[in-house]
């Protein structure tokens, strides 16, 4: 499959990825490719728990290690119908990441470079949790498990690095860099 234009958003747990991406694909009429919202829908994982979560990392991780193609091809199909232009959200692996610059004409990647305050303060807000040495430790799991390992690398490969937590601000940075790539 070859893509006209893939917008890919990255960052770490709890950085914004799906909520930037969510509203880049609304206010651009493109469809959202979401790699967590994949496996939750297919491998019925209903919620964002801490063990859903490391549930879905590890599904996730299997299925790279097994066939990243394979995987990234499912997900698409999954969320797109045919459509050239996408919006992807959760990519965690350099394979899948490599593969959708290879497959899109035109691409544009941003990596959501926010500290690990603010993304523990989000998670303890998502998970409606008091700030404890336990939500500490649950939260360090989740950051450094084996599947978040590369997006270090990732962050290298992307266009631009947004570290504002202000989403329609980073909206229109992505917009007017991908004026200038276009």
């Amino acid at each position: 499959m070859k893509l006209d234009f893939a917008i890919i958003i990255v960052g770490e747990i709890c950085s914004g990825k799906t909520t930037l991406a969510e509203l880049l694909s609304n206010e651009m009429s493109m469809p959202l490719v979401s790699f967590g919202k994949y496996l939750r829908a297919v491998y019925d994982i209903p919620g964002d728990t801490p063990v859903e979560r490391k549930r879905l990392q590890d599904i996730g991780d299997n299925l790279i290690r097994t066939d990243p193609e394979a995987f990234l091809k499912a997900v698409i199909d999954y969320f797109s119908d045919k459509s050239k232009t996408l919006v992807f959200d959760g990519i965690r692996h350099l394979q899948i990441f490599d593969a959708v610059f290879k497959m899109a004409i035109n691409s544009y990647s941003a990596f959501l470079d926010i500290d690990y305050e603010t993304r523990f303060h989000r998670y303890l807000i998502r998970e409606n949790l008091q700030d404890s040495v336990s939500s500490r430790d649950e939260f360090s799991k989740i950051s450094h498990h084996p599947v978040e390992v590369e997006i270090g690398a990732i962050k290298n490969k992307c266009d631009i690095l947004l570290n504002s937590s202000n989403l329609d601000q980073d909206c229109f940075r992505i917009k007017r860099f991908m004026l200038g790539k276009i």
